[in-house]
């Protein structure tokens, strides 16, 4: 998911969007730094940020903020989206909402898509410890059969070249 923002019309402020997907608002009014949080209201999603919370925009260029969305159920749920600036009021700054807007969203999660998408970003701890714990037992399991295989290759033998059982 990305949200970009500008200050002056820019030409190559559209390359690379999804003008279907995409969502137009003119005339926010914000002040550096612009800070973007996204959120679902039913905590159906996974949100990691791949760019920075806060940042400036210039007049020369648009900053863009980035962020891997995750369901966590199947279902249509509600992506929000509030742009957060900062006003200055006798002589101390307040945060204010210079914009929010949201969309109803139709995900269908997937067991595979879930593993591989955590698996090769940002980790939440549980998955990461889930997966030490898997390599823990599956490396038991191979110690656990080279002992016994060790054990019984290192039974002394009799006279007739069987081995003898203790």
């Amino acid at each position: 998911m990305r949200v970009r923002i500008e200050t002056s019309k820019l030409e190559n402020f559209k390359i690379g969007l999804d003008e279907a997907l995409s969502r137009t608002a003119y005339g926010v009014p914000v002040s550096s730094p612009v800070e973007v949080i996204v959120e679902s209201e039913t905590d159906a999603f996974n949100f990691v940020r791949r760019s920075s919370a806060k940042d400036l925009v210039l007049d020369t260029e648009y900053k863009e903020w980035v962020w891997d969305v995750r369901p966590k159920h199947s279902g249509t749920y509600r992506i929000n989206v509030r742009i957060v600036s900062t006003i200055r009021l006798d002589g101390i700054e307040v945060p204010f909402d210079a914009f929010a807007d949201g969309k109803p969203v139709h995900v269908n999660w997937d067991l595979k898509y879930f593993l591989t998408s955590a698996a090769e970003s940002k980790s939440p701890e549980w998955f990461s410890a889930l997966v030490v714990g898997i390599w823990m037992l599956i490396w038991m399991g191979i110690a656990g059969l080279v002992r016994r295989g060790w054990k019984r290759l290192s039974r002394p033998t009799d006279r007739s070249g069987s081995r003898a059982d203790p």
